[in-house]
């Protein structure tokens, strides 16, 4: 499969997900810094290493 069509399903899947994700929990409450930090964590941010 060329590169492309694999980065785009793998974008969209992501996108999917976390759509799943808000709709999951659309009732939950949430501040704006924990908004912020699933945000990130929905986008694959892993954190920093300490090494």
């Amino acid at each position: 499969m060329p590169r492309k069509i694999t980065n785009t399903e793998e974008t969209l899947g992501g996108v999917l997900y976390k759509a799943h994700f808000w709709q999951m929990h659309k009732d939950a409450l949430f501040n704006d810094r924990q908004r912020l930090m699933l945000n990130k964590v929905l986008d694959g941010f892993e954190g920093q290493s300490l090494n």
